[in-house]
This record gives structure tokens, C-alpha cells and sequence, in this order.
């Protein structure tokens, strides 16, 4: 038997009924990017090296089929890149036990309509593992938390140039990036990336002012003792925005207002595991990048 996935579209504002009920049946979202329409999501075909790949755009029920990736390796992380109305890039991390402890990386480009040739020195470095909910995007770069020879540290991707760097925590909380007791989630905050630090006593917020030199600027620490009385398990999920934190614990999504420390609203979150959070911007105009090559020229 396969997993079973559940999606669930949730705001805080009015919004249109949205559902992923238009798709094949299992549906697991992969990745989004605020800026786009889309959403990049899977089907696991009870095999996870062999799942099915699609883009859709959630708000005008299209979607499209994408073709296998190359490799036939077990997925890690993967993450979505749209240009244009025409135009998107997916980058896909895997691993093999075949292959070695390392994980390679292969991207999709739409203009082709294909995942560029697999090659095996596409690798990131010994026995990194990537991680995290949340991918938090920067112009080209895509980042995530990894673990690389037992130190976290943040991967920048560029999926553009195909080439990465790694980028350190808050170097002078030393304590806090060492202490795996401490959660660590990246999140996006306003155009920029930080990190925000949790317990079950606080939250502190850290955003990177400069990217270039890796200078980070601590924005607040906020106290969840009057949260605790009512939830005393949670756990952070992403940013809505720089100052509202959405939460999870005992069965319930919390809207939290880090500055005023209250509830802005709580949900029924219907699911005990939450696999992953995807943010999305999208409108009610029909999607042209989800027509293949192929069907364009057939529309010209």
C-alpha cells in the first residue's frame, strides 16, 4: 500500500474554494515559488523512485503531465522556478544507495521539455543531506537547510548558473546552531530569507541585511508563555508575513501575532503530519506554461 497524501488550501483572508481534486487521485505538492502561479506536485505510484511528476496551476484547474527525470533515484527535495507565462525550471535533488552517499541534482527546463542530460558529477559534497519544510527563494537561488559531515548549514542554489555555495547561520549564536534541540526553519520574509529559532519558551527571528557579505540582523525575540497554556506542543511552519508566524500543534493551524504575542485565528487542521507548507500567489488567467512545445505550435 502507498502513502496517503491530504492537501488542504488555507487563509486567513476570504478566499475561493481551491482544491487539487481535478488532478489524479494522491497528489503530494513538491514545490511552489511565491512569484509563480504553479504548483510542482507528485503522484507516488506506491514506488517513490518511480513517481509521476505534474504542474498545475490550482486556480484555473489546468495541469500537466511532466516526463520522468532521468535518474531513477529517491527523491529528496525539489523546487520550482517560473520566468514567464511561458517558461519554467524545476530543480529535483535524489539519492541511490547505488550511487554512493551523495546526492545529485538534475533540472527540468519547459523550452526543451525535458530534464537536461543526467550527469553523475552533478553532486553536492560527501554525505550532505538536505532538509526543512520550507525552500525560501532569492532572485535565482534557491535555498535549504542541510546537514552537510554533521554541521546545518544553508545550500544556495542557482538554478540558472547550476552552481551552488553554502551560506552559514548567524555565526556568533553558535549555541543555538549547534543545539539540535533548538528548531531551525528558514523563511521568507518581505523579498528577503531568514531564519527563525524556536523552543518551546520563544521564537527569535534572524534576516540576512546583507546577502553578498552574509551579515545577519536580528529582528525580534518573542515569548510563548501565553501560547503555551493553551498549546503546549507546536511547532513553526512559515512566516504569513514578517510579524505573523503559522503554527502547528495538537491538530490545530495557528495564525500567531509575534508582535502583539496573541492568536490571530485558529483552523481545524483535519491531518496530524504536515509534510510540508508551499505559500502561492495566483490569479484566474489560463496558464500558458503548462502547454507543451508541441501544443503551442499547434495554438499558433
Amino acid at each position: 500500500m502507498g502513502q496517503e497524501y491530504f492537501t488542504k488550501f488555507i487563509s486567513i483572508v476570504p478566499h475561493h474554494s481551491i482544491t487539487l481534486d481535478f488532478m489524479p487521485s494522491n497528489v503530494m505538492i513538491e514545490g511552489s515559488c511565491l512569484t509563480s502561479h504553479v504548483l510542482l506536485c507528485s503522484i507516488n505510484n506506491n514506488n517513490f523512485k518511480n513517481l509521476l511528476y505534474y504542474v498545475c496551476k490550482l486556480t484555473t484547474r489546468e495541469w500537466v503531465k511532466l516526463p520522468n527525470p532521468k535518474s531513477r533515484c529517491t527523491t529528496m527535495k525539489m523546487a520550482i522556478k517560473q520566468y514567464d507565462s511561458f517558461h519554467f525550471k524545476i530543480i529535483r535533488f535524489s539519492w541511490s544507495r547505488h550511487n554512493g552517499p551523495y546526492t545529485h541534482w538534475e533540472i527540468f527546463d519547459s523550452k526543451k521539455w525535458a530534464w537536461l542530460k543526467y550527469n553523475e558529477y552533478k553532486k553536492l559534497p560527501l554525505f550532505t543531506f538536505v532538509y526543512g519544510l520550507e525552500v525560501v527563494s532569492k532572485g535565482y537561488y534557491f535555498h535549504w537547510q542541510i546537514i552537510i559531515n554533521n554541521k546545518k548549514m544553508i545550500l544556495a542554489f542557482n538554478i540558472d548558473c547550476e552552481n551552488w555555495k553554502l551560506i552559514s547561520f548567524p555565526k556568533h549564536l553558535e549555541m543555538l546552531n549547534s543545539d539540535f534541540c533548538i528548531d531551525k526553519e528558514l523563511v521568507e520574509c518581505e523579498g528577503d530569507h531568514g531564519v527563525m529559532y524556536s523552543t518551546k519558551a520563544w521564537m527569535e527571528l534572524w534576516i540576512m541585511e546583507d546577502y553578498s557579505n552574509q551579515l545577519w540582523e536580528k529582528k525580534y525575540r518573542v515569548s510563548l508563555e501565553v501560547l503555551n497554556r493553551e498549546i503546549p506542543w507546536k511547532r513553526l511552519l512559515a512566516l504569513y508575513t514578517i510579524d505573523v508566524a503559522l503554527m502547528y500543534g495538537f491538530g490545530k493551524l495557528i495564525w500567531y501575532d509575534c508582535k502583539k504575542e496573541v492568536q490571530i485565528d485558529v483552523v481545524e487542521a483535519q491531518f496530524e503530519t504536515i509534510v510540508g507548507v508551499h505559500a502561492f500567489q495566483s490569479d484566474f488567467t489560463p496558464c500558458n506554461v503548462l502547454a507543451t512545445p508541441s501544443q503551442r505550435m499547434m495554438e499558433c
